[in-house]
């Protein structure tokens, strides 16, 4: 399994995996939607995106969308999505998702600080 930084040409399979991302949190299956969508956060480098690689396919991937905290008076980074295609889930693929996100938010301009969102997930769904 590998962890890259996503780029224009993972586009088409990155947005079938968030378009199935989006359902988990019971949202309509809405492919066009999703690649635009990511289509757009690329372009504009609003976001960085990691996607897990294994078995040439796509299994899972993060989002982060760069902030500020107004407390700490800096910038930060917000992991905002993480999902795994769940095939792939108890694999420790979102671990490696999370300690990369940590290693590049150290890296960063935006300093060390990564700040985690969580959605409740839908009721008796599996965790990552």
């Amino acid at each position: 399994m590998r962890i890259l930084r996503a780029t224009a040409d993972h586009l088409a399979e990155l947005a079938q995996l968030f378009a199935e991302y989006r359902v988990f949190y019971e949202q309509p299956m809405e492919y066009s939607r999703s690649y635009d969508f990511l289509k757009e956060r690329i372009e504009k480098n609003e976001s960085v995106i990691f996607i897990a690689v294994s078995d040439e396919k796509i299994c899972g991937f993060t989002q982060l969308y760069p902030s500020f905290t107004s407390v700490g008076t800096e910038k930060i980074w917000v992991l905002n999505d993480i999902f795994v295609n769940p095939e792939y889930r108890k694999r420790g693929i979102a671990e490696s998702l999370i300690e990369e996100v940590l290693a590049y938010s150290e890296t960063s301009d935006r300093g060390k600080s990564c700040t985690i969102y969580f959605l409740l997930q839908p009721k008796g769904s599996e965790t990552v």
